[in-house]
């Protein structure tokens, strides 16, 4: 996990393996919505997947957003009540330069950088629940059954004309 001294490198290897892990799964999930449905209601599933795949994105950035704020006011405590505004709305410089020098400054640095850790832990931490609640939900709910491409397609309606081809195949007409 993160701690207050750690630099922008130990996000580095949480960030590659999103990136990796959403490269993977989003030709996969195409794939399974396309397959799930008959081919006349392909672009119905790609609209539903990106529909739903639009509304995560939004939701999960606003939870995401006020768990951290939430972290962010947590880590702080009582001693920077009032900073977790300014801290979250991307305001830390200013706090810090006017902060007094010495002492006084290097305590409110400290305590930012451990609020901003306790924000990022706590953020990562819910991240990492909602992504195994979703596998789970998928595991229970997304098992066996046929998917609808793989269903044979019905045969067309056609009438018999009572003729036969020079194969000896009867003549129908649509």
């Amino acid at each position: 996990m993160l701690d207050a001294g750690d630099g922008w490198t130990a996000l580095v290897p949480g960030l590659l393996v999103t990136g990796v892990g959403v490269g993977a799964a989003t030709p996969a999930l195409a794939a399974t919505a396309m397959g799930a449905v008959a081919p006349a209601r392909a672009g119905m599933a790609g609209g539903a997947l990106n529909t739903a795949r639009q509304l995560g994105t939004a939701l999960g950035i606003a939870v995401l957003g006020a768990v951290f704020h939430a972290g962010l006011r947590s880590g702080l405590g009582e001693a920077g009540r009032g900073l977790a505004e300014p801290l979250a709305s991307g305001g830390a410089g200013q706090v810090l330069a006017e902060a007094s020098a010495g002492a006084a400054r290097e305590a409110l640095t400290g305590m930012v950088e451990a609020a901003f850790a306790s924000g990022l832990r706590e953020t990562f931490l819910v991240s990492a629940a909602m992504g195994l609640a979703g596998a789970l939900a998928a595991f229970l709910l997304l098992r066996g059954g046929t998917p609808a491409a793989a269903a044979p397609l019905p045969r067309p309606r056609t009438k018999s004309t009572g003729a036969q081809d020079p194969a000896g195949a009867p003549v129908v007409r649509n």
